[in-house]
């Protein structure tokens, strides 16, 4: 994380967008560092077995195990933007609800709350 264009510029991007539940910080410990300073400290590091991705053996393994809890994040936060969705669609009395990109594996029980819908995307 030494490029100023990364700690200056794109970090401060991630964590508005984060802040603003547009999108999620997901830091992967690739190698061992000092991280006391580091801006995306207070977020959860995937960290199979708490080492360093470098510090496996089987390093494929390790990014094995790093898709895995990025695949949970996705499922946790297309979930929550498809809830969001919903209730939106209940405050405005929209007609269409447009659920195609949240990538959803189950239809939530609150679409079927919304009686005056006339298409559903998913």
């Amino acid at each position: 994380m030494l490029s100023d264009n990364i700690n200056f510029k794109e970090v401060p991007r991630a964590l508005e967008k984060e802040k603003k539940d547009k999108a999620k910080i997901f830091p992967i410990l690739v190698r061992k560092g000092d991280f006391k300073e580091f801006p995306l400290r207070r977020f959860t590091f995937s960290m199979p077995e708490n080492k360093s991705v470098a510090e496996w053996e089987n390093r494929d393994e390790a990014w094995k195990l790093v898709i895995q809890d990025l695949k949970k994040l996705i499922n946790q936060f297309t979930n929550r933007v498809a809830m969001r969705l919903i209730e939106e669609a209940k405050e405005q009395h929209s007609p269409i609800l447009d659920l195609g990109n949240c990538g959803l594996k189950d239809i939530p029980q609150e679409i079927f709350e919304l009686e005056w819908r006339e298409a559903l995307l998913l």
